[in-house]
């Protein structure tokens, strides 16, 4: 994560059923990536912009308020689209159109990876979509700021 200074990995179970590799990473990096297990999403905050999450534990049922800035989601191969805002442009199966630079149809609203309407859900693909994402989100954000 060199884009971010911290980094909250939200998860509706106990534990991952990931790759030991991709664990061991999650884990190196504990210093940036703060774990949120048995957690869902369940609205996001902000106007013009993200500016925090709403999150429900599911075991104990507890919501909290999460302060956050920016937000890419892959919840398996179903798209999890119950929490997005609406007018937000979707396809017939319920994944988000973006354009080449992943802006959807609400300003300052990227999507990136598998909730993205596209042909192939691959990682390699999903990387692509978030470093395009990012880079355009950056630059959206410095056109707010001029």
């Amino acid at each position: 994560s060199r884009i971010a200074s911290k980094l909250y990995l939200i998860h509706r179970r106990e534990g991952f059923r990931a790759a030991k590799v991709y664990q061991d990473k999650i884990h190196a990096a504990s210093d940036k990536i703060e774990l949120v297990l048995d957690t869902v999403v369940t609205g996001l905050m902000g106007e013009d912009s993200l500016q925090g999450l709403h999150l429900k534990n599911v075991k104990t049922g507890e919501e909290t308020q999460l302060p956050v800035d920016g937000m890419f989601v892959f919840v398996g191969y179903e798209p999890q689209n119950s929490f997005l805002p609406a007018g937000l442009e979707l396809d017939p199966q319920g994944f988000i159109i973006t354009d080449c630079e992943m802006r959807t149809n609400l300003p300052g609203l990227f999507a990136a990876g598998d909730i993205r309407s596209k042909m192939c859900r691959q990682v390699t693909t999903a990387v692509g979509d978030g470093a395009t994402a990012a880079t355009a989100a950056f630059t959206y954000l410095e056109q707010l700021d001029a």
